[in-house]
């Protein structure tokens, strides 16, 4: 009940509400892989079990981020979905790129979400 009142006061006060879904993401380098958004926030790899699931951010500036760890290095991606309900991913590496401008390497669109 807690996520379904933070979803709808972000709704009232026109902050993006979490793209809650099961998503396949296509890398422009053409990696790919399907992860699952959870109304709380949870973010997973599906099909990935050495991967732990981690937590959808929605920073000071009304972004949804989320911030994983590949081997020793910290990234960032910033989620954005379009009206047309195409789910939009830049991806910084390393996750202090964030706010400094351009994302670096793939912006990722994902078609979804998928069931």
């Amino acid at each position: 009940m807690t996520a379904e009142i933070e979803q709808l006061e972000n709704r009232l006060a026109g902050r993006p509400a979490f793209p809650v879904g099961t998503w396949d993401l296509v890398y422009t380098n053409g990696a790919r892989h399907t992860c699952r958004i959870a109304s709380d926030g949870t973010w997973e790899k599906v099909a990935a079990p050495d991967k732990r699931p981690t937590r959808m951010r929605l920073t000071d500036a009304h972004e949804l981020v989320v911030i994983h760890r590949d081997g020793d290095i910290q990234k960032a991606e910033r989620y954005h979905v379009t009206t047309d309900g195409l789910l939009i991913v830049e991806h910084f590496n390393p996750s202090t790129a964030l706010g400094k401008g351009a994302a670096h390497g793939d912006r990722t669109g994902a078609v979804g979400p998928v069931r």
